[in-house]
């Protein structure tokens, strides 16, 4: 399995991520970053004509993307009409394209952490514990800016304090982080394909 996602950060998270998410036994994953959504949303369409060759036949490909501030359903349409320019077919029956799975977090990846608020609280135990129950931080698939949100938490409580280092965040939450302790709507569906995926 080939995961693409659109920033270093991403793939920090992922590489602790997917390991837990994904049964014992099942084919490794390989992760692919880009610096950034655009540049990421840039290189799909080459990548599909790529992918569409018969020497990754027995690859399933997962694209992960933030949807930021467009509209979910517009950039998903947008990420499966490059699939399908690229040559992959859609499966008969099912609403995803053969082998190219593709899901969009909503609104940034860093929203996760607000939803494993223990896992932020292992790695930086200053901060406070009430902050999923905030009224801005409830629903982390609704929390807009979500990594600046992160930023201004830590950095008051005295982590940071010359900006948010993403990767490094990353790296230090994931690690305490419980896949199965999630709510997240988007969350969800990432960690269903995983587990579906042989």
């Amino acid at each position: 399995m080939v995961i693409l996602t659109e920033e270093p950060s991403a793939k920090e998270a992922l590489e602790i991520l997917a390991p837990k998410i994904r049964v014992a036994g099942k084919r490794p994953h390989r992760l692919i970053e880009h610096r950034c959504k655009t540049e990421l949303l840039q290189k799909v369409p080459g990548l599909m004509k790529g992918y569409a060759t018969p020497f990754f036949a027995n690859v399933n490909i997962l694209v992960l993307v933030d949807c930021d501030r467009q509209h979910c359903r517009n950039l998903k349409r947008q990420l499966e009409k490059y699939v399908l320019q690229g040559g992959l077919a859609v499966a008969p029956g099912a609403s995803t394209w053969r082998r190219v799975y593709v899901r969009i977090v909503e609104k940034e990846m860093e929203a996760w952490s607000f939803d494993d608020w223990d896992a932020v609280r292992a790695a930086y135990p200053k901060v406070p514990e009430n902050i999923p129950h905030k009224a801005k931080c409830r629903n982390p698939d609704s929390i807009l800016n979500a990594w600046e949100e992160l930023e201004r938490i830590l950095k008051k409580h005295g982590y940071f304090a010359s900006g948010l280092r993403k990767i490094e965040a990353a790296r230090s939450i994931c690690q305490h982080m419980d896949p199965k302790r999630y709510r997240s709507r988007t969350f969800q569906v990432f960690r269903e394909t995983l587990c579906s995926l042989p």
